[in-house]
This record gives C-alpha cells, structure tokens and sequence, in this order.
C-alpha cells in the first residue's frame, strides 16, 4: 500500500511546483479537478482564488477526487474585511452543494492567534 500523501493545490499563483506529492491547477480550471481518479487526494488547498471561481460544480469535483477522510482547506482571498463574511457564506453554500457537510470556519485574526500560540 502507498503511504504517500497526495495534495491538490486550487491556486492563481505557481508557488507549490517544486512540492513533492502535489498538483496545482489554476482557479479558472477548477474544472480538471474532474480529470483525476475518484479518491486520490488526501487534501485539497485552495488558495489565492476568486469567489467567482469557486462554484458548486468545483466543489463537487474536489470532493469527487478527495479520498474518505480527506480534507479541503478553503483560505478566502479577499483583502476587503466586510467582503470577507459575504464570500465565506458564499462559498460555505457552494461547497454544501457540492458535496461537503462538514464545515468549519474560521476568522483570520482567530487562525493567526491559534497559530501563534
């Protein structure tokens, strides 16, 4: 059995190619996420992406290509703080259609404070 760990990188800016174990495709073909096997990602991260990309169909692709158990990892871009809430419920209800259920979120001062500590 592999013991590698497999990362989906959903991001606009080519900072994760020399990762071992990873792919990257860019936000506007989060529609190749459909192109990879059922369950070889233990983790999906999507970074640096508009809203406007992230929609349902995405999300059903990402889950689709998630092994059981794996996780995806949503960091919002948006440097506009009441923007902020707006996007997160926007793509928390993408992602509920797509396919997800078990969704947590969390403040950026909150994770910077967890992460500090």
């Amino acid at each position: 059995m592999d013991s590698t760990h497999l990362i989906l990188y959903v991001d606009s800016k080519d900072q994760h190619l020399d990762e071992e174990n990873a792919l990257v495709i860019h936000p506007q073909k989060i529609g190749l996420a459909k192109t990879f096997e059922k369950e070889t990602f233990d983790k999906v991260i999507v970074r640096n992406s508009k809203a406007e990309y992230l929609k349902s169909l995405g999300f059903f692709n990402i889950a689709r290509c998630l092994k059981k158990g794996g996780i995806c990892e949503v960091y919002i871009d948006q440097p506009i703080i009441v923007m902020q809430k707006l996007e997160k419920d926007e793509i928390e209800a993408n992602a509920k259609l797509g396919g997800f259920n078990n969704i947590a979120s969390q403040d950026y001062e909150e994770w910077i404070n967890e992460k500090g500590q």
